[in-house]
């Protein structure tokens, strides 16, 4: 087990394969799935121990590399916060001070702004990608309603808050990828689309039907669709 890993995930369906095992034998495994997550480096003489753990092994492996990837993705997501807080610092008298309050006052505001009318370089690094690919949506939704001959009120004024929030959920938390954001970009920007078009007019409501309409926006696409993602 890699260092600073103090657990590991056994399965449900493993219980199929004690099941099949003698007492002792199902003993014998566990003892030496311990052994292994703690590096033991267990042998054993038994065929069946090494066949039946060898499926268990290779499970425990992708999931120990899983681990080492979150983990350092989180390390990596510490220093670039670090960087952001120490470019963030001002010298008041002489002394380095923490403009931690400022950016904040200045990231509320930004939320209570119009999404339009937000200028990029207001946008704080971390948010800045998620606000891009709300800006796009906000653009396609008026466009759709327009299209429609329906005033884009709700649309026009969205707020930087209420439709990068909703970006952001959807990437991080949802665990979707921008390639599926472009993909529904494609399809609610198609002749394909016609029908969502008329109920998706926020990333609100993007993300509570994202499964459904990616679901469709994956259908083989006709020849009347229009790919417009290089926007995103």
């Amino acid at each position: 087990m890699a260092t600073g890993k103090k657990s590991f995930i056994a399965y449900a369906d493993w219980k199929l394969t004690f099941d099949e095992l003698p007492d002792e034998d199902a003993g014998k495994l566990i003892k030496h799935i311990f052994a292994y997550v703690n590096d033991e480096d267990p042998e054993t003489d038994s065929i069946l121990i090494k066949a039946v753990f060898a499926n268990i092994k290779t499970t425990l492996k992708r999931d120990l590399q899983k681990w080492d990837s979150q983990r350092q993705q989180r390390v990596e997501a510490g220093i670039k916060s670090a960087e952001i807080r120490k470019r963030n610092a001002t010298l008041v008298n002489g002394r380095s001070v923490s403009s931690t309050v400022s950016v904040s006052v200045n990231v509320n505001d930004i939320n209570k702004g119009l999404l339009s009318e937000v200028k990029t370089s207001d946008v704080p690094d971390d948010l800045k990608e998620y606000y891009k690919i709300a800006l796009e949506f906000q653009k396609l939704f008026i466009k759709n309603q327009t299209d429609r001959t329906v005033k884009p009120t709700h649309q026009l004024r969205a707020t930087f808050k209420n439709y990068v929030d909703p970006i952001r959920l959807i990437l991080q938390q949802d665990e979707a990828t921008k390639e599926d954001l472009l993909d529904i970009y494609d399809f609610l920007n198609s002749n394909a689309g016609t029908f969502w078009k008329e109920n998706i007019l926020s990333t609100s409501k993007l993300r509570e039907k994202l499964p459904t309409i990616l679901m469709q926006a994956r259908k083989p696409k006709t020849k009347q669709n229009i790919k417009y993602n290089d926007k995103l």
